[in-house]
């Protein structure tokens, strides 16, 4: 299934974002700190009763002065656009004591170019019936962008370009609902240093009017009939903004070059596979029912399978049971420092079809190549890559297919951006860890499955946008 976006763009290339970050004043302290970004450059203010200043970039494992000072503003200029920098800004006193810091988790922004590009990259079509639908993207987040502020007992979190109807987001932190925000920031207090924390932010954007008549045009054809909320879901694109970080000035994944051991996977399935460090990126579906109901038994009043077995849980890094899952290595070789090539492991569960009293009539399998890697590119810190999956019910002919792609790019440093797409159907799962380690996961993404009902073509996917940071 390959997905189109089509989207009318209203932005100027190289928009100055300015973000601003208060925080309380005492002696010392770092306060009302600001980002203005472009695409070529970082410009840093803020206020603080302290007179001198060290300014620090974490470039690979190791913080990296780059400035000192009495100012309190600095520019960063000819830089790389959308490149991700970790800063470290630090408050001495008279003697050279610290006194304060926080740690800027921020980028610059894209090009015009790069926007378009962005767009283009995710082109979900997909197949009901012998049928080639276009899941159109109405309000891509190609320019969205997240900042972040971390102080050992405090995270402020400021986004721009989200799109959303009323401006009212809701935050998450750890999966868990913290508020609803009206605006473009929040400040988070209850934190606790040296923790790592997921946060996302959340918007819904309604559709244009003549899509929604569309849509039900569509449904009426088909003979498709859903309830009053599965309906109203078809008309919202639902935007999220996220960040994986620790309080405190390291990143969430450690693998320091001096402590890592070169290391390689073992076994005939991974005889190809580099020796170096890096990191694993593993993304997998599966449904969270024992028994999944076959949903085309209410959308057309045939079904030869009632049921298909579920996977039967919940988010679990480890599980065995999915429907699909990509394990991505990303290394770099350890004498040279040089990039390693991306290789992808893909794997894909067994599908089981159930009569009307839950016994098992067919099994069959999909094939691994529903699984593909692709635009893999790297800039020696960094490495960029795309999983584009589509895997459809083995069993059932012409069902619409599972599907999700996304694209991410991974420094040396631990820090890292992805972005891309799920049909909110089955259960979608993000993790990321050190290079053949057997521990140490941190997860990306945990979103549930919201109904089958997503996997029809006319149903929005989800679009996301997370930072490691």
């Amino acid at each position: 299934m390959k997905k189109f976006w089509f989207a009318s763009m209203f932005f100027l290339v190289g928009t100055i974002i300015c973000v601003p970050y208060a925080l309380s004043a005492s002696s010392g302290d770092i306060r009302d700190v600001s980002v203005t970004s472009t695409s070529k450059s970082i410009e840093i203010n803020w206020n603080s009763h302290s007179e001198y200043f060290e300014l620090y970039s974490k470039i690979d494992n190791t913080y990296k002065k780059i400035w000192s000072g009495k100012d309190r503003t600095y520019k960063l200029n000819s830089l790389n656009p959308d490149h991700k920098y970790k800063l470290k800004l630090v408050a001495k006193g008279s003697n050279g004591e610290k006194l304060d810091n926080v740690v800027i988790n921020t980028s610059t922004n894209k090009t015009k170019r790069q926007i378009n590009e962005r767009i283009s990259m995710l082109t979900p079509t997909v197949v009901m019936k012998d049928e080639r639908v276009t899941k159109q993207i109405f309000y891509p987040m190609a320019n969205s962008k997240l900042d972040s502020f971390v102080k050992k007992n405090e995270v402020k979190l400021s986004w721009s370009n989200l799109p959303d109807d009323d401006q009212i987001y809701e935050v998450y932190r750890d999966g868990k609902l913290l508020k609803k925000v009206k605006g473009d920031s929040f400040t988070d207090t209850s934190v606790v240093k040296n923790n790592i924390y997921s946060y996302k932010i959340v918007g819904l954007k309604k559709i244009p009017d003549a899509e929604v008549e569309k849509k039900k045009k569509w449904l009426k054809e088909k003979g498709i009939k859903l309830n009053k909320s599965q309906e109203k879901n078809l008309y919202y694109e639902e935007k999220s903004l996220g960040t994986v970080l620790q309080t405190s000035d390291e990143t969430t994944i450690d693998i320091s070059r001096e402590d890592k051991k070169q290391v390689t996977l073992q076994g005939d399935d991974f005889r190809d596979y580099p020796t170096g460090y890096g990191f694993t990126m593993r993304y997998t579906t599966f449904i969270p029912l024992e028994y999944a109901v076959n949903p085309q038994c209410d959308w057309v009043g045939y079904c030869k399978f009632h049921y298909f077995e579920g996977d039967n849980r919940g988010f679990d890094v480890w599980s065995d049971r999915f429907r699909t899952r990509s394990d991505v290595y990303i290394t770099w070789d350890f004498d040279t420092n040089n990039p390693n090539d991306v290789k992808l492991n893909p794997s894909i569960g067994t599908t089981v079809g159930l009569d009307e009293n839950k016994n098992p009539v067919e099994t069959d399998q999909a094939d691994e190549s529903d699984i593909e890697l692709s635009r893999v590119t790297n800039t020696g810190d960094s490495i960029t890559h795309w999983i584009k999956l589509e895997s459809s019910n083995p069993l059932v002919v012409g069902a619409p297919a599972i599907d999700a792609e996304y694209g991410a790019q991974v420094y040396k440093n631990g820090t890292g951006h992805v972005e891309g797409t799920h049909d909110k159907a089955p259960s979608h799962e993000f993790y990321i860890a050190p290079y053949a380690s057997d521990g140490g996961w941190r997860t990306i993404l945990n979103d549930e499955h919201e109904g089958f009902e997503y996997l029809l073509p006319i149903m929005p996917n989800a679009e996301f946008s997370i930072d490691l940071e």
